[in-house]
This record gives C-alpha cells, sequence and structure tokens, in this order.
C-alpha cells in the first residue's frame, strides 16, 4: 500500500503541475502574439519534441543531485512536468485559438481585467482541455519506470513500477516471517546414474538382458 500510495502521491501532482504550467504558457503564446521570441520558442518545442525522452536522463539526474533532490518526490515530479510543456502547450494554445477573441472582449468592455477574463471565462471553457493534459500525465507517469528508477533510491520512496522490479531480484517474505519456498528448479533430483543401478541390478531366478 505504500508504494501505491507513492504512485498515486507522484502522478496527482505532476498531473495539477502539468495543468497549471500548460494553462499560463498556452494562454501567453495563443493571446500575447507580440510575444518577443515567441515564434522561435514555438518552434523550439516541436524540435524538442523529436528527440525520446531518455536522452535527458544524464542531465536529469545531473540537475538533481545538485539541486540536493534525488530520493525525493519534488524532484521526480519536476522531472515529470518539465517534459509536458512542450506538448501541453502547443496543444492547449490551439484550443484557445479556437476559441473566439470576441467573448474576451465583450468582457472587457463591461470592465472585466485579462485576469478575470483568464480565470473567469477562458478557464472554465477549457475544462475538457484540463482533464486531458491532466489525465495524459498521471497515466505516462504512473506506469514510468526508468527515470522513477534512476530517481528514487530508497524503499520507503519507491513507486508501483519500480517496487514490483525489485520484487524480481530479491526473496519475499510471507506472512509468518519465514522466506518463501525454493522454486521447483532448485531442488534436488535423484541423480540418473542411481536410477540406472537400480534397473539393472538382477534379482535370483530372473534371467539378465544381454
Amino acid at each position: 500500500m505504500l508504494w501505491v500510495r507513492n504512485t498515486f502521491l507522484i502522478s496527482g501532482l505532476t498531473g495539477l503541475l502539468a495543468v497549471l504550467l500548460t494553462a499560463t504558457a498556452g494562454y501567453a503564446f495563443a493571446r500575447f502574439r507580440h510575444l518577443p521570441g515567441r515564434y522561435p520558442v514555438l518552434l523550439f518545442f516541436i524540435f524538442v519534441q523529436m528527440f525520446p525522452g531518455f536522452l535527458a536522463l544524464v542531465a536529469i539526474y545531473y540537475l538533481l543531485s545538485r539541486l540536493d533532490l534525488l530520493n525525493t518526490f519534488t524532484g521526480l515530479v519536476l522531472a515529470y512536468s518539465g517534459g509536458i510543456i512542450s506538448f501541453g502547450t502547443w496543444v492547449y494554445k490551439g484550443y484557445l485559438e479556437s476559441i473566439s477573441p470576441s467573448l474576451e472582449e465583450a468582457a472587457m468592455v463591461d470592465g472585466a481585467t485579462k485576469w478575470q477574463v483568464f480565470t473567469k471565462i477562458l478557464l472554465p471553457l477549457s475544462a475538457p482541455m484540463f482533464v486531458f493534459v491532466f489525465l495524459l500525465q498521471f497515466v505516462g507517469t504512473y506506469s514510468e519506470f526508468v527515470l522513477a528508477n534512476l530517481v528514487l533510491t530508497g524503499v520507503e520512496s519507491w513507486n508501483v513500477g519500480v517496487g514490483r522490479s525489485k520484487l524480481h531480484h530479491r526473496p519475499v517474505p510471507d506472512q509468518v516471517g519465514e522466506s518463501s519456498p525454493p522454486p521447483a528448479s532448485s531442488v534436488p533430483c535423484p541423480s540418473s546414474s542411481s536410477s540406472t543401478a537400480s534397473s539393472s541390478t538382477s534379482f535370483p531366478g530372473t534371467p539378465q538382458e544381454r
């Protein structure tokens, strides 16, 4: 149950942080069209998605070790959340561009600020997209093993994926406190020589085979 709780905690926090980063970054790129460096950054996000995530394992491990975040949920959540920024920003940016700006203009005519427009109009309309981003990040981190095995080194901080992998390399004690019985392959079997000798033994009154 400890590993299951850790898994739900890590995946839940990662999903919430992914929604927060996606909402702010996607809104900035969708509505602030004159933002300096907007187009190069969007192209960089596409370029980053061309490479698999495991190429950044060395850099992530180095950064977390320098920040003293190894074997912590904080380090793993930050590493997971950084990987969703590029994809989530593009997805939410396209979703916001499908919403007519006339809704925001009408609200601002009535006296609403940009913050009120974002929180009271755009965020409620973006609820389906936020659910998609949350579930995508939750499911992806729930079944992830490579980065979790690299960051989480303590038994009490393992998630389900790391814990199950470690069970294959060590004996699992049962409820009584004794070790599990050895597999069938390790049980000694009678040698073939003894069975051959017993079969070749002749008894009185029986003819021997030639």
